[in-house]
């Protein structure tokens, strides 16, 4: 199943005219991997403050979303002052923060990293919680 999923999909994106080995053009949003595109960026300053929260469980109640985190999980992500939710680039300055939903889970945090192109997840680099 596996492999026809694959086949599928890279039939599909060879019927479009796109290649997943092709770069995407910059003003398309492109990859940060190539010269033409835009790099990551830092957040500014450096540092960026917000709230350890389950998006799914989020999503739920505020505009209701069929999430079923007591079956599949809390991930845990960064929701902003302004409602914005960031999800982390898991990693080993990451993980910590991403697994441990009993200790960071309603904290809020402050996170130095950067983000990219045309996404909302960070890379972090550290963190730590902020009254």
């Amino acid at each position: 199943m596996k492999q026809f999923l694959i086949g599928a999909l890279m039939a599909g994106l060879l019927g479009t005219g796109l290649s997943i080995l092709s770069p995407m053009p910059a003003e398309a949003g492109g990859c940060p991997a190539c010269p033409t595109c835009p790099s990551t960026k830092t957040i500014e300053d450096g540092h960026i403050r917000g709230e350890m929260v389950c998006p799914s469980c989020v999503l739920k109640k505020e505009q209701g979303a069929k999430a079923q985190c007591s079956i599949y999980g809390c991930p845990l992500a960064l929701r902003l002052d302004d409602g914005q939710i960031l999800t982390f680039l898991e990693n080993d300055q990451s993980t910590e923060l991403v697994r441990n939903k009993a200790k960071y889970s309603g904290k809020r945090v402050e996170i130095k990293g950067r983000t990219f192109p045309n996404t909302q997840i960070i890379e972090v680099e550290s963190f730590k919680v902020i009254p």
